[in-house]
């Protein structure tokens, strides 16, 4: 189930919350399964909406760490000269 989370979205640890999510409502509406599918199809059905879902709340959101500027090697994401003495844009 974590695999195909992961399909999803870009965190493993995010994928592993999305497979506890799928577990609790897959026993809350255990009732309401009609078994019109197998029960490996509808639950994983539930993992792929729920998947989905926070994939997209996901990707409106940024990591703090994602606004440092830092490109990762050290160095700042623009050049720092192009840039004008009243700090805006050349």
């Amino acid at each position: 189930m974590v695999r195909l989370a992961r399909s999803f979205v870009r965190n493993p640890a995010t994928a592993e919350e999305v497979a506890q999510e799928t577990w609790l409502q897959v026993l809350k509406g255990l009732g309401k399964f009609e078994g019109r599918s197998t029960l490996k199809s509808w639950i994983f059905s539930i993992l792929a909406n729920r998947a989905r879902t926070r994939a997209v709340r996901d990707g409106r959101t940024s990591l703090f760490s994602d606004m440092s500027g830092d490109t990762g090697d050290g160095e700042p994401a623009v050049d720092p000269a192009r840039f004008n003495a009243a700090g805006y844009w050349d």
